[in-house]
């Protein structure tokens, strides 16, 4: 059985979060919830 851990360089899917804010002026946009990575790292948005 597997543990717990970290992702290391996959690529993760997450769902249902709920955009809170969007802000185009400083290209912002605010997410409630948690998703995989380490700050300032790129985050694809998909419909």
């Amino acid at each position: 059985m597997r543990m717990g851990g970290q992702m290391g360089g996959d690529r993760v899917t997450t769902q249902n979060l709920q955009v809170l804010k969007v802000i185009p002026e400083q290209n912002l946009l605010i997410v409630k919830g948690s998703f995989a990575g380490c700050k300032g790292s790129t985050v694809l948005i998909e419909k």
